[in-house]
């Protein structure tokens, strides 16, 4: 399994729209667990729906305008998981 960080560089304009998304992900870069990070500090957990497509990888990231990725620990990953809440505007 790796992990990563995902931050998005943009206008945050909603404050549905994330700031950083945090994925696990295990074989054929799908993701098993992930949240996101807003703005005002939330850290809501992705849902079922959520995690139903398969994550760029960190190179694949890198061609991708407005997003920059990272790999973290495991145990950062955790950390930050154990602060994410199950929030209802959070696809």
């Amino acid at each position: 399994m790796i992990h990563v960080k995902v931050v998005w560089n943009h206008d945050v304009d909603e404050p549905t729209d994330p700031i950083e998304i945090w994925y696990e992900i295990e074989k054929e870069q799908w993701a098993i667990r992930g949240f996101e990070l807003f703005y005002d500090g939330a850290i809501c957990k992705l849902n079922r729906k959520g995690l139903s497509a398969q994550i760029p990888t960190l190179e694949e990231l890198e061609d991708i305008k407005d997003f920059d990725g990272y790999s973290i620990s495991k145990q950062d990953f955790e950390e930050m998981w154990n602060k994410a809440k199950d929030c209802k505007f959070v696809p």
